[in-house]
């Protein structure tokens, strides 16, 4: 187990602080199932890592990423990666929260 330095936008911390977001979705892998980050003293777990196409991870992740519609994922993702294409390989990252 590693802690790892996950960033978040301040636009996706109410979904974050609510549980309504799950996952994060990224161009590189980066933590193991197992891993962990702290969110304002919440400790959270990774559980599991997978890669996806972009398009997919949109299609099917959008709820667990927290977002309300895959057009919203979208735009955000492609806004932090403005050269991602539909077929970029992701790595989606779920994690839950740990209650001490």
């Amino acid at each position: 187990m590693a802690v790892v330095p996950l960033m978040f936008n301040r636009d996706l911390m109410e979904s974050l602080k609510t549980g309504k977001m799950r996952a994060t979705t990224r161009t590189d892998k980066l933590a193991e199932p197992g891993d962990v980050f702290f969110y304002k003293k919440r400790k959270f777990e990774i559980t599991k890592v997978y890669q996806k196409e972009f398009m997919d991870a949109v299609q099917s992740d959008f709820e667990i990423n927290g977002f309300d519609t895959p057009t919203q994922m979208a735009m955000t993702i492609s806004s932090y990666y403005p050269k991602l294409k539909p077929n970029t390989m992701m790595y989606v990252h779920e994690f839950r929260e740990v209650k001490a």
